[in-house]
């Protein structure tokens, strides 16, 4: 805690160190996992160490020999730990199937809910079959398996199963079974700390946000307005009719396309 405290005071009183920071953070994050692993009492869980790899780049060679393990070494220690862990993983995976009943009695709940009132979301296929009457109206058709989720979280489970994919590749980089890749980014984050001490970032930053202002708000946003928002405020009733017509063409087509794909 004392040397966050001091990272934080230091950031607080010059925080154009906080980029350095950020990367020396980053390698020091991934050497303390590193360590974390050698302490694990099992020699089969060990990774390649930073300092080996930095001798197979410089040397060509690894002058390190490998280590040496003896039958049934650090057993009873290695066995204690990994039924340690075991332990929290199936306490875990409890939890989340306790949750898990839970949000589906309440989905049950919310569908005999929904199904009293004829929108009974049991399957994902759109279709309208059943029809009710509206007292004083006429008769009109009621979607009764229609589930208008789907629409908006099947494109979200696509983007959250490549979300997990590149999770779990950085996961992997952190915890050192891409020792390779860990080296590179431990060292290129030892590299870039020591660089970014030497960056101007007060400069840069004022200098950002000047042009950033002068070309969204300058005196050119006049031609912008004259050749581009003039036109748009020109048009008659009909050619802004046709214009919204076609804009939601568009729209209902790219529904359809989304609702093709999340029936598949």
């Amino acid at each position: 805690s004392i040397s966050m405290f001091l990272v934080g005071i230091t950031l607080a009183e010059r925080p154009t160190l906080f980029p350095s920071f950020s990367m020396f953070a980053m390698g020091w994050l991934l050497m303390a996992v590193q360590n974390y692993r050698f302490k694990s009492p099992n020699p089969w869980d060990q990774c390649r160490s930073y300092n080996e790899i930095l001798q197979m780049l410089v040397n060509g060679v690894n002058l390190m020999p490998p280590p040496s393990i003896a039958p049934h070494q650090n057993e009873k220690e290695a066995l204690e730990y990994e039924e340690k862990w075991n332990k929290r993983v199936a306490e875990a995976e409890a939890e989340v199937e306790r949750r898990n009943e839970e949000m589906q009695l309440q989905q049950a709940e919310f569908e005999q809910h929904v199904s009293a009132v004829g929108t009974a979301t049991a399957d994902t296929d759109i279709s309208s079959k059943d029809q009710v009457r509206i007292p004083g109206g006429s008769a009109v058709k009621v979607v009764t398996n229609f589930n208008p989720m789907k629409l908006i979280l099947y494109p979200l489970q696509i983007y959250l199963g490549i979300a997990v994919e590149w999770l779990r590749f950085v996961k992997n980089i952190v915890i050192w079974e891409e020792s390779y890749l860990a080296f590179i980014v431990t060292t290129a984050s030892f590299v870039l700390g020591f660089v970014f001490l030497f960056v101007p970032w007060a400069f840069l930053f004022k200098w950002t946000c000047r042009l950033l202002v002068w070309l969204i708000f300058g005196p050119h946003m006049i031609l912008v307005d004259r050749y581009w928002y003039s036109k748009l405020e020109g048009l008659s009733e009909e050619e802004k009719r046709k214009k919204m017509e076609s804009m939601l063409k568009g729209k209902k087509e790219q529904a359809a396309a989304v609702a093709k794909a999340a029936r598949i």
